[in-house]
């Protein structure tokens, strides 16, 4: 398969390496001096003697050096180190030795998620320093499957969410569980596919060491795929500057309320995690630095209107001084880390974790361990140099560090199939089989994160662990012959098929189900069926006996395909869940079959479950169609056309306003004696002729002196504020963002009218435009939540005197006149419907199945014993799959049976 290269990561995740430029070329020489390549100190500053270490270093590499430091010369450097040190290793006692099966085995499950046969052949005969150096020269940022879409698609409207009704709520809730779920069965698809699996591993450590869990976040599932794309661009890097990006992280500010700490109120729970849990470790912090420490992170914030984007405020931020381990000065959150990383404590802190991770979580070398975390340090916190001191450490390689780290979830399964070949049919159930495992991706149990060890063996893991495995190769001969004959997103475009997406519950049997089309008898309101599909079984369903209950964002949606007639004429499309079966001990908590759908499409028509009407035995369920607990139906009618012809579109007419919803976003009191009245208008999806903008936010502001002002920033803009640019005579705030206030007077500052008279003649319609429907906007306010919740009705009551004004001033202004009769139009743009239902099907259909390892699944274990032979010929074929001799001895055990071994649950 080929490999999709990672482009433009940087720009979407909207992360600040500016910020960080300078430290590239300090890097450069720390790589420099590691290599034997005597720069001096590693201070940042390119001299002489950093150009023709430069110099040398790139011809060694048989390339040309660059003239500038960046990113791409850093990973030539890294590179230039890893073979250096190679050539060491290879003289030493442990490394020089010639890899065994046994050796790779061990080498390709520390550093990676399983071994299959392939890779263990291909480093099997080699020195364990070329196996090292094999293993550090494979990590990047490549990618083998492309990123979800919606990653790449204009962000959810968060910022207004809490405007909705229950139902659009709801709605909104079901749209982002389902990116999270897009979102985990990409990583599960990238991690059984990518040929290069130290690199799924080191991001699995990341997001063990510094966790967040969705589900904690307000369904903030972009920010999940931002902090994940984060962890790629920097979990290679400096240690050090990670945990810089790691304090701007909209997901990790979220999750422990760094986004609400201010100054005079800061909150403490970033700031105790990011030296207990993060940097330092237990016990080398007191309180004090605890609270010194939250003072240097005010200020970090989320703009949510701009797609959920880090945003420094100055105002918010404490800028007196601070003390912290006995140092005192106006300190910062960057600041702050420096410091950080200045303690003993730090290097040896993650040295100590990522051994856990890597050699073994019962054999701990104390000597050892320290010696790596010195050599950690003295590369000011390279994250390759700890890793390439681990893989070459004597302790990684002796015997009795093998068969000492219990696999986690991600390694029992991925791991199998990565190893074996294999991949079962119902492969799109990983994501929650790794969860009834105890390792929910995504969803870590808490800021500590998973536990590891003992705690993945537990008695009712095991039992699942167990039977996860006997059971493993119990759909041997389908994989392949059935995905081979699916093309789902070339049906998807064909007249002549219909496609189901559903989702099952399984319990003493998967639901069944069939679809019907109905046209309406003329004259009349009955309907009668003009094609019914065979009863299907729901496959890749989950036990719920075995596994319990489900939880909406874990669903394992599957597609079924159905050829139909294309000249069949149909008003009703429904589904029926025919074979409900409940309940196991204790009621459906102890199982229960139950069958879910989230659109289908017939022919070139689109249609949504939560459009439709549901009618089942659960009176009380209903209400949330496509959610069938029950025996019964889904009817749609209301569809869109995959041809996206939308029909009629919005009767706009020119120099129009256009608003899709006007939410009240707070505001003060007005108080007549103060000089600063201010209230806040949230407009979504806004249009005015070639005008449109995603999301804004207005500020009116009232003045002591009467004058009535609009503002317009740019960090209340998703994307450009104006058509023309900001004009000359804009504010410009402490963090370098601009504005502009538009008046209404009386008493215009001069400022005020330039800003106006500076703005495009487009720009000047658009203000006026919007002051003009100022008054249709607080009428459309008062129907939102957040008026009710955000005490709207008090705060509009005591601006009744501005809005008197406002009122009798506004058809005199000089916006009336720029302003034509046409009202404001608030509604939504059927389009934008149709592109949303049409990216949500498009994004389902294309996660096709992934190549264990790049290459074409087997469909038997006798498959699987034949490349295991033909790769590995003369060896014993149970070194290629456990750590340890096996329990249960058996001559020539077949490897289905070596997989139930117990051993196999170590690696």
């Amino acid at each position: 398969m080929h490999r999709l290269i990672w482009l433009g990561l940087i720009c979407l995740i909207t992360l600040n390496n500016q910020l960080f430029a300078s430290g590239l070329e300090k890097r450069a020489q720390v790589y420099l001096n590691l290599s034997g390549i005597d720069v001096g100190a590693a201070d940042g500053l390119v001299g002489p003697k950093t150009r023709r270490g430069m110099l040398r270093a790139f011809e060694a590499l048989e390339s040309k050096a660059p003239d500038k430091i960046d990113s791409s010369t850093i990973d030539a450097l890294k590179q230039n180190y890893f073979q250096n040190m190679a050539a060491l290793w290879s003289g030493s006692p442990h490394l020089s030795k010639t890899v065994t099966v046994a050796d790779a085995r061990h080498l390709l499950e520390r550093s990676g998620i399983g071994a299959s046969a392939n890779d263990i052949a291909n480093i099997v005969g080699r020195t364990r320093a070329d196996a090292v150096l094999e293993v550090l020269s494979g990590y990047s940022q490549n990618l083998s499957v492309a990123l979800p879409s919606f990653i790449f698609e204009q962000p959810a409207e968060y910022w207004i969410r809490w405007d909705y009704d229950e139902f659009d709520r709801q709605a909104f809730r079901v749209e982002r569980d389902r990116e999270i779920a897009e979102l985990k069965l990409w990583w599960v698809r990238q991690m059984i596919q990518t040929d290069q699996s130290q690199n799924e591993r080191l991001i699995l450590f990341w997001t063990n060491h510094f966790p967040t869990a969705y589900s904690a976040i307000d369904e903030e599932s972009l920010a999940i795929a931002k902090q994940h794309l984060m962890f790629r661009t920097f979990g290679f890097g400096n240690f050090r500057e990670m945990v810089k990006q790691l304090i701007r992280d909209p997901a990790m500010l979220n999750y422990l309320d760094g986004n609400d700490s201010r100054k005079g109120a800061p909150n403490e729970n970033l700031a105790r995690e990011l030296m207990e849990l993060f940097v330092l470790g237990e016990g080398n912090y007191d309180e004090f630095a605890v609270k010194e420490a939250a003072r240097a992170l005010t200020g970090n914030t989320v703009n949510r209107l701009k797609g959920l984007q880090f945003r420094f405020a100055p105002w918010r931020h404490d800028p007196n001084n601070k003390t912290l381990f006995g140092n005192r000065g106006r300190f910062d959150g960057d600041d702050l880390v420096d410091i950080l990383f200045k303690q003993d404590a730090a290097s040896l802190f993650l040295t100590k974790k990522m051994w856990r991770t890597y050699v073994s979580e019962y054999v701990l070398d104390d000597a050892e361990i320290a010696r790596i975390a010195n050599a950690f340090r003295a590369s000011d916190y390279e994250i390759p140099v700890l890793i390439a001191e681990l893989f070459s450490s004597p302790i990684f390689w002796d015997e009795s560090t093998r068969g000492t780290i219990v696999k986690s979830p991600v390694d029992l399964v991925i791991g199998t199939i990565r190893a074996s070949g294999f991949l079962p049919i119902d492969w799109q159930r990983i994501p929650n089989i790794m969860a009834n495992l105890g390792q929910n991706i995504f969803e870590p149990p808490n800021v500590a994160g998973w536990p590891g060890g003992d705690a993945w063996v537990s008695p009712a893991n095991l039992l699942n662990r167990t039977q996860f495995l006997i059971s493993f190769f119990n759909t041997q001969g389908d994989g392949i012959s059935t995905l081979a004959i699916e093309d789902p997103e070339a049906s998807l475009k064909r007249n002549d098929t219909i496609i189901v997406r559903y989702g099952a519950e399984d319990f003493r049997g998967p639901p069944v189900f069939r679809v019907k089309l109905h046209a309406q008898r003329t004259g009349t309101n009955s309907y009668k069926a003009v094609w019914q599909s065979p009863s299907a079984l729901a496959l890749g369903g989950h036990d719920s006996e075995l596994f319990g209950r489900l939880q909406e964002s874990d669903i394992p949606w599957r597609l079924a395909q159905f050829e139909i007639d294309p000249s069949l004429e149909y008003d009703k499309v429904t589904v029926e869940f025919t074979n409900d079966n409940c309940c196991g001990p204790g009621g459906s908590d102890g199982g229960d079959r139950n069958f879910f759908v989230d659109w289908v499409k017939v022919g070139k028509q689109l249609y949504l479950a939560q459009d439709g009407r549901q009618i089942s035995n659960c009176q009380n369920n209903n209400q949330n169609p496509g959610h069938l607990y029950c025996q019964g139906s889904l009817i749609m009618t209301d569809g869109v056309s995959t041809a996206r012809d939308i029909g009629s579109p919005l009767d706009i007419k020119e120099d129009q306003l256009v608003v899709e919803r006007v939410a009240f976003e707070g505001g003060d009191e007005y108080d007549p004696l103060n000089d600063w009245n201010n209230l806040t208008i949230g407009l979504l999806n806004v249009r005015h002729n070639e005008y449109e903008q995603p999301a804004l936010e207005i500020e009116l502001v009232a003045r002591r002196r009467g004058e009535i002002l609009m503002e317009i920033s740019e960090v209340n803009c998703a994307t450009d504020c104006l058509l023309g640019g900001w004009p000359k005579s804009s504010d410009i705030w402490d963090d370098g963002s601009r504005a502009i206030k538009i008046s209404l007077g009386p008493g215009e500052e001069w400022l005020h009218k330039q800003q106006y008279l500076n703005l495009t003649e487009k720009d000047r319609q658009l203000v006026s435009a919007l002051w003009m429907s100022v008054p249709d906007f607080v009428e459309q306010m008062q129907g939102g939540r957040s008026f009710k919740n955000r005490n709207g009705e008090e705060i509009l009551s005591s601006w009744a005197p501005v809005f008197e004004r406002l009122n009798n001033r506004l058809p005199k202004s000089r916006f009336a006149s720029k302003t034509p009769l046409n009202p404001l139009l608030v509604a939504k743009d059927p389009s934008k419907r149709v592109e949303g239902m049409m990216a949500m099907a498009m994004s389902a259909v294309k996660a096709a199945a992934p190549w264990p390892t790049g290459k074409s699944p087997i469909e038997t274990t006798a498959a699987w014993q034949s490349v295991t032979e033909r790769m590995l010929g003369g060896y014993d074929i149970a070194d290629y799959i456990l750590a340890l001799s096996p329990v249960v001895q058996i001559n020539s055990a077949p490897p289905e049976m070596l997989i139930t071994d117990p051993v196999f649950h170590l690696k």
